[in-house]
């Protein structure tokens, strides 16, 4: 059997049939079959949805109807065939039989749009795995790409070089939704750009104990911890200015376009480092981590060139009075002996106010383990420390007993009553 000559036979009989927008079948296939096709067709509704799949196999072709099935249960598609050496079978509504037939019926007249999440988020997946695949090209770019054409133009593209329209709104929000949970769209490991959003949603529960007239993230990346910490704010009635800082072009274009319903984000494309932030009353960060070529001088007169030391110390100096510091760190700031001198000087200056150890896999695509380190600008208390294990997801959750001693003691005047 020519798999390829019949799926190209398949193509052009679907086309001729009128469908619009056909694609591979994601789903796996079974090993009799050559290829699944899925033609997209609007409803009476107007919504764009799966509408036909074709099945194009060996063997015989009642053997593909529990495939049949499957996809039916997985895309709600409603008209099913199987191929089998150019014959064409259609199978009843319940996907129980098959009856030979010489052509299909028309598609669905008219375009559609397409706004169902699922399916959006379906195409979206399956776009930037395509784009991905077999070159270097980094997951922000192709994000911002796909969503810049819907910004600009209201489509996005689809698997076979046509055009579909879309929903802005809900492309922007199934996103954002993708991106803290999906990891296909996740940034490559060296791209240390989205945060897990547990810890941004334990570090935006923790800062939003603290009255702020601005919140801050330096290395904003794709604007997940100040999302999260807006969520809080807006469940309290309470508001904010929010200010984030990225150096990459792309991605402050790529949170721009996100366009979070929660907030407006003042994006500045800059280098945190060598331009004058603003001061804020809150900060949350998850700094990048690795090596300077520059050295950083810090507030006791030692140098680093750990990015994520500096990164530190730049935050403490953008803190107001009173203000508050949440940031994550390599668990290795608490232990190096270079770092001693510094640790030390936060100790007698600032209210080094919780330590929590993480362990390995708390940030995406590393092993390293990482702490969140909470920092007043207040004068010195005892100190909240706590290694959390597997867990840890558990524990940082809002109404883990964890959490709730973790904000009383933070909650405590600056005479605590002892180390937790």
């Amino acid at each position: 059997m020519n798999h390829k000559l019949e799926v190209e036979k398949a193509l052009q009989r679907l086309k001729a049939a009128g469908f619009k927008h056909i694609q591979d079948s994601q789903i796996p296939l079974p090993v009799v079959a050559g290829k699944g096709l899925i033609a997209w067709a609007p409803e009476n509704d107007g919504e764009l949805r799966p509408h036909t799949f074709v099945l194009i196999m060996e063997g015989i072709p009642e053997a593909g109807l529990p495939y049949l099935t499957r996809v039916k249960n997985e895309l709600s598609t409603r008209e099913h065939y199987i191929v089998t050496k150019g014959s064409w079978f259609i199978a009843d509504d319940h996907l129980e039989s098959l009856k030979a037939i010489d052509r299909i019926p028309s598609a669905p007249e008219g375009d559609g749009i397409l706004s169902d999440k699922e399916n959006l988020a379906r195409i979206l997946v399956g776009l930037i795995k395509r784009d991905l695949s077999g070159n270097q090209v980094s997951s922000v770019k192709v994000i911002r790409e796909k969503l810049k054409e819907v910004s600009d133009q209201g489509t996005l593209p689809f698997f076979d070089g046509s055009t579909i329209s879309v929903n802005q709104n809900m492309v922007r929000s199934v996103v954002k939704e993708l991106l803290e949970r999906d990891s296909m769209l996740r940034v490559r490991a060296d791209e240390q750009l989205l945060v897990d959003p547990v810890i941004a949603k334990a570090m935006a529960n923790l800062g939003a104990q603290k009255p702020a007239n601005t919140v801050l993230d330096p290395f904003v990346g794709l604007g997940v911890t100040l999302a999260s910490l807006a969520a809080e704010l807006q469940f309290k009635g309470l508001k904010a200015e929010y200010v984030g800082i990225e150096i990459e072009p792309e991605t402050a274009q790529l949170t721009r376009l996100i366009n979070y319903k929660e907030i407006s984000i003042d994006i500045q494309e800059a280098d945190s480092f060598s331009t004058d932030i603003p001061k804020a009353e809150l900060i949350l960060t998850v700094p990048p981590f690795g090596r300077f070529e520059r050295k950083w001088e810090l507030l006791n007169n030692q140098t680093t060139r750990e990015i994520h030391v500096a990164a530190l110390d730049l935050c403490l100096r953008a803190l107001s009075e009173h203000g508050r510091l949440i940031i994550q760190l390599p668990y290795s700031f608490t232990t190096s002996p270079v770092l001693e001198a510094y640790r030390q000087y936060l100790a007698e200056n600032y209210r080094v106010a919780a330590i929590i150890g993480l362990p390995s896999g708390a940030v995406t695509a590393t092993v390293i383990r990482t702490v969140l380190l909470v920092v007043e600008k207040e004068p010195p208390t005892d100190t909240f420390v706590s290694q959390l294990g597997d867990d840890w997801r558990e524990q940082l959750s809002t109404t883990s007993s964890f959490m709730e001693a973790l904000k009383e003691h933070l909650l405590q005047e600056e005479n605590g009553n002892g180390d937790e």
